[in-house]
């Protein structure tokens, strides 16, 4: 068996450009896609300028909104750098404050910007009225009221339990390696296309060595694979993963087995790699499609479709390692998707198996 694994590892040196092809699409589509930048950062930074205050009188205004400690902290722009950001899609939005209101200009509808940071200042134009009308005195008075009251606030960011670069990223990391781990399954059926497999046979090896060997070293290509995508969102794009980054090289085990046993499951029903080469793909594609790899389900409304997700381990991959990141979930909580990955990758890799070795008998 390791000698099995390890003969796979130096093929794999020889030709390793399909795992780097994967590995490129992988940082290819979470970059594009996401917007090549990390939203945990990126949000909490407001630009702001004024095509009517003076520049002593917007200074005054983000002064006070950054004193009152809000979840985003509001940074002064030219009007042209702000359109430049804009314009090079590196934020989301920007605001114009005037001096009794404010205008959010946003590259598309739906952004996070405008929940994050609409109510803060609806909050601090209200209080700003009420001053002018009733005076600092009431306004004091109403500050040593608040003060009577603990009033827990909490960033929309965590609150809506929503990050779009985490989550295309964990999608797409887990989307293209089902292609490298189904695929380096199928080579069983490769060698039993080409006669290698009954040489083996016939080698001192067992043949429960040559499937563990084999379906070991389609395990470790998938892991490397993401490993290799982690690492480099976190150490070289920067990327916030909520102080769970190594939780996610435990949580994606569960996937992984499951997505190698549905390989060898797909191999044992198909009849040659041909057809085998177009049956994961399509596999591939609809477990994404369906367990939110390429959107997230909350903006799903079919309900049907929302129970179909149950049946795709995309949907448990992506929550596991939401729930590492974002979530902040405590152990107990992955033991729910991970049994039911285990679980379909055990009821299909016995079956695979069975009809590989009656196709070969």
């Amino acid at each position: 068996m390791k000698a099995l694994v390890w003969q796979y590892g130096k093929e794999l040196m020889r030709h390793p450009w399909e795992v780097l092809m994967m590995l490129g699409l992988t940082v290819l589509f979470a970059f594009v896609i996401s917007g090549g930048s990390d939203s945990a950062q990126s949000q909490n930074d407001v630009r702001v300028y004024s095509t009517s205050l003076s520049d002593e009188a917007l200074h005054g205004i983000v002064d006070r909104l950054n004193s009152e400690k809000p979840t985003v902290q509001f940074s002064i722009v030219t009007e042209e750098e702000a359109m430049e950001l804009m314009n090079r899609e590196v934020v989301e939005g920007v605001v114009n404050l005037g001096e009794s209101s404010y205008e959010i200009v946003v590259q598309r509808e739906g952004t996070m910007l405008v929940p994050l940071v609409q109510p803060l200042l609806d909050q601090f134009y209200t209080t700003e009225r009420l001053t002018d009308v009733v005076g600092d005195p009431v306004r004091e008075k109403m500050s040593q009221l608040a003060e009577a009251f603990t009033v827990e606030k909490e960033t929309m960011q965590r609150g809506s339990q929503f990050d779009p670069s985490l989550h295309f990223l964990f999608g797409f990391t887990l989307y293209f390696s089902i292609f490298t781990t189904a695929f380096s399954v199928s080579s069983i059926l490769q060698m039993k296309e080409e006669g290698i497999w009954n040489r083996l046979i016939l080698s001192p090896t067992t043949k429960t060595s040559m499937y563990i060997g084999n379906i070991i070293t389609s395990f470790l290509l998938g892991y490397a694979q993401i490993a290799v995508v982690l690492l480099l969102f976190k150490f070289v794009f920067r990327y916030s993963f909520y102080g769970g980054f190594w939780k996610l090289f435990i949580v994606v085990i569960p996937f992984l087995f499951a997505v190698m046993a549905i390989g060898v499951f797909l191999s044992g029903i198909v009849k040659n790699s041909r057809q085998l080469g177009a049956v994961i793909p399509l596999f591939a594609t609809s477990a994404a499609m369906l367990g939110g790899a390429f959107w997230p389900l909350d903006v799903v409304e079919s309900e049907w479709m929302l129970k179909l997700s149950y049946a795709s381990p995309m949907m448990y991959g992506i929550d596991m390692m939401k729930g590492a990141t974002v979530y902040n979930w405590p152990w107990k909580d992955f033991l729910w998707p991970a049994a039911v990955l285990f679980f379909m990758g055990a009821a299909v890799i016995g079956v695979g198996l069975n009809l590989m070795e009656k196709k070969a008998s």
